[in-house]
């Protein structure tokens, strides 16, 4: 494999990259169906609620990938066999791309932050921090094109965490449009005890499909500052915009979700709360910091994962 078993790349180890998690502030889906997915667009934007992925050199004898998680408190342990670890995935599909073998032995650490089957994309997240870090190690071999089809490969969201940032995604979630601007927003984050499939809330969705919201006006205030009109980008004016016609479909099958989403609303200084992606995570967007706080502790007295995080 080109550099990754020379001194050059093995002096790089171990490589310790952030994974963060995402929000769409607006999510549009279609009812069309291409290649048995949803159509959808979407406006992305990172947040500083990150996962840790460390890459060392493993002690064992032959060539092998292994993978430890550990989880922060308040997150449901799971248990991935490794063929099923969208890392493992990732390292697998970057070294098919090579059309080499893994020569040296990778061990790789990853410390759980960001929940799952929360709406957050800490996975696809993940997958994407491992093709970086590959690169790393490979002195950039692949060239972007061929990273973003490894991406498609493994979830549709993992192309947009290849950069992260803000932007606007279409086609199944894989295909960015635009590169937006958003400055630092103060964001709340509660997820109830139990977590969302995205394919039983896309069914639900399909069985009573919500028409999709229009995300032009969202689009048109995060231009970048020389393209953009004199609107102001802040918490209210964001908050105005949101939009995600899942939330119908995620709040069927869970009901507590609207419950969580009122009790976020009434707080001070809170300008508006809308479900996550597929769920099962609220947000909320607040005018400051100590708002964000403020009802963070209400929600953190119930037990519940809570966070206060700013976009990226």
């Amino acid at each position: 494999m080109k550099n990754i078993s020379n001194g050059t790349a093995i002096s790089q180890l171990p490589i310790t990259l952030p994974s963060y998690a995402k929000l769409n502030l607006s999510l549009a889906v279609s009812e069309e169906i291409v290649d048995g997915k949803h159509l959808l667009q979407s406006v992305f934007t990172t947040i500083d609620l990150s996962d840790q992925l460390c890459i060392d050199i493993s002690a064992k004898a032959e060539p092998a990938v292994t993978i430890d998680m550990t989880f922060a408190e308040r997150l449901h342990r799971i248990q991935i066999p490794l063929q099923k670890n969208i890392i493992y995935q990732a390292i697998c599909e970057y070294l098919n791309q090579l059309e080499q073998t893994l020569p040296i032995n990778l061990h790789i650490t990853v410390q759980k932050n960001i929940p799952t089957q929360a709406g957050l994309g800490g996975g696809s997240s993940n997958a994407a921090a491992a093709l970086n870090a590959m690169q790393m190690l490979c002195d950039n071999t692949l060239s972007t094109e061929q990273l973003r089809t490894i991406a498609a490969i493994l979830g549709a969201d993992v192309s947009f965490f290849l950069d992260g940032g803000c932007a606007l995604m279409t086609g199944h979630g894989e295909h960015m449009v635009a590169r937006l601007w958003l400055p630092p927003i103060d964001i709340v984050l509660v997820k109830p005890d139990f977590g969302l499939s995205t394919a039983l809330v896309y069914q639900q969705f399909d069985r009573s499909p919500k028409p999709a919201g229009n995300i032009d006006a969202m689009v048109d205030l995060l231009q970048p500052p020389s393209r953009r009109s004199n609107k102001t980008v802040n918490a209210e004016n964001l908050a105005a915009l949101l939009t995600n016609n899942l939330t119908q479909a995620a709040e069927s099958l869970a009901p507590e979700i609207a419950n969580i989403t009122a009790a976020l609303e009434r707080q001070p200084g809170i300008c508006k709360a809308m479900l996550a992606g597929s769920g099962s995570t609220v947000f909320a967007i607040a005018k400051d910091r100590q708002s964000a706080l403020s009802a963070a502790k209400i929600f953190d007295a119930q037990g519940l994962f809570t966070k206060v995080c700013k976009t990226i």
